[in-house]
């Protein structure tokens, strides 16, 4: 079984998948013992390729990419 995973290292929601893929191999593994084990390739993918290599703050980043509004709602307590 050959597995292929394109994620970015950043994204939170690539993190949660990460730890749902390693919990299915455990599984499978568990109630496959005599099963070859499936071969996990990881792929890069970046989810925001134009941010600047410096980085930029949050409150930047959602207003350039959402508008002046939602950065407002951004910080509300």
């Amino acid at each position: 079984m050959n597995i292929e995973i394109i994620s970015d290292v950043v994204c939170p929601w690539c993190y949660v998948g990460k730890r749902q893929i390693e919990a299915a191999l455990a599984l499978y593994a568990q109630q496959n013992p005599g099963a070859d084990k499936p071969r996990v390739t990881w792929k890069p993918f970046q989810l925001n390729p134009q941010l600047p290599a410096e980085g930029m703050s949050r409150q930047d980043y959602v207003t350039q990419k959402f508008g002046a509004s939602a950065a407002r709602m951004s910080t509300r307590a």
